[in-house]
């Protein structure tokens, strides 16, 4: 169920680096633990350190939410996000750009965020000067999209160019390929666009290679591990990107999937669902969560074994994104394109 909660909270810190200033505090305590009432007042007390008066309760509000904070009665403590959100600063109040990443992916993880910047996205197109940039005023736009848009411009994500509201172009790799396709991009921008993310996409794929050998070398075959490798590089039709070994040397095939959040989501194609239903127990997912700070990564990887047993016991659920549409077997009326008819007619004929 799709909620405006953390739409709302967003807009009520009055600005999204309100979290850095918040998460700042257990930097310079040296702390990972602190009561609630001592975490609001240290906040309160970086007043002057920017432009933005500190506000730190609705901020706290989000931080729990998102996921970078977690509490315990009246004990507030950093989550492993909230440890390499912290990685990602540089000890001052605003965003680096890798904090804004972090907190862009960990918005997406929310359904009504994510539809209302998808929607804020369909807006968009190719400007003059290449950049992606708003096609109609925001003034127009629906509030939530607005909001949406405010958000987006707090992270750096979108900036003003030129009295235009335009994307930062060190964002187009980070934003997900389905949400880069709601802007109305030609075939060739659109390819050109999505080359980033099959290189983040390689990343994770590198990744998952190098915590795949160590994984062998822990158990004992370090002679396995040397013959771990990545497929993809040599056949994108395979079904799998790393072909790798369990302890009795059998082969366990690796389909890596990543995301810019955390929450696990990902789309996957018939070709590697029809291998998955295939080797069953030797197809494994591995999920790489905040795929966009891979060096300094603290959250492990997730490692699903049989995913289609798992959705078939309803652990994990499996919605259509495209459909195929085929006859079914019986043929279709005839129509002739050089006399007009009315559509109306055309389904009171059929069947």
């Amino acid at each position: 169920m799709q909620t405006k909660e953390l739409l709302k909270l967003i807009e009520e810190t009055g600005h999204v680096g309100e979290l850095n200033r918040l998460l700042s505090v257990y930097k310079h305590r040296r702390a990972k633990r602190l009561g609630k009432f001592e975490l609001i007042e240290l906040a309160n007390q970086s007043a002057g350190a920017t432009y933005r008066y500190p506000n730190p309760e609705p901020a706290l509000k989000v931080a729990l939410l998102v996921g970078l904070l977690n509490k315990d009665k009246k004990i507030v403590f950093l989550t492993q996000t909230g440890e390499l959100f912290l990685k990602l600063s540089d000890y001052k109040i605003d965003l680096t750009f890798g904090q804004s990443s972090l907190l862009l992916g960990l918005f997406l993880d929310d359904d009504y965020m994510n539809s209302s910047i998808s929607q804020l996205f369909s807006y968009f197109g190719k400007g003059a000067g290449e950049k992606l940039e708003a096609k109609s005023n925001p003034s127009t736009w629906e509030e939530t999209i607005q909001v949406a848009a405010r958000i987006l411009q707090q992270l750096g994500v979108l900036e003003e160019c030129d009295g235009k509201l335009c994307l930062d172009v060190a964002f187009e790799s980070v934003l997900p390929p389905q949400i880069l396709r709601m802007v109305a991009l030609d075939e060739k921008t659109l390819w050109q666009r999505l080359d980033a993310q099959r290189l983040r996409a390689k990343k994770a794929e590198e990744l998952v290679l190098i915590e795949e050998q160590k994984r062998l070398i822990k158990i004992g075959r370090p002679d396995l591990a040397k013959l771990v490798f990545r497929i993809g590089a040599e056949d994108v039709s395979a079904g799998f990107d790393i072909s790798s070994f369990e302890h009795d040397g059998s082969q366990r095939l690796i389909e890596v999937k990543s995301s810019l959040g955390r929450a696990l989501r990902f789309e996957w194609s018939i070709r590697e669902r029809e291998m998955a239903f295939y080797h069953k127990n030797r197809f494994w997912i591995y999920f790489v969560p905040l795929a966009d700070a891979l060096e300094k990564r603290t959250l492990p990887i997730l490692m699903i074994q049989h995913p289609v047993k798992l959705i078939n016991f309803g652990r994990l659920s499996e919605l259509p994104s495209s459909f195929v549409v085929s006859t079914s077997g019986r043929a279709l009326p005839f129509c002739d394109t050089s006399t007009k008819i009315d559509q109306r007619d055309l389904l009171q004929k059929w069947p």
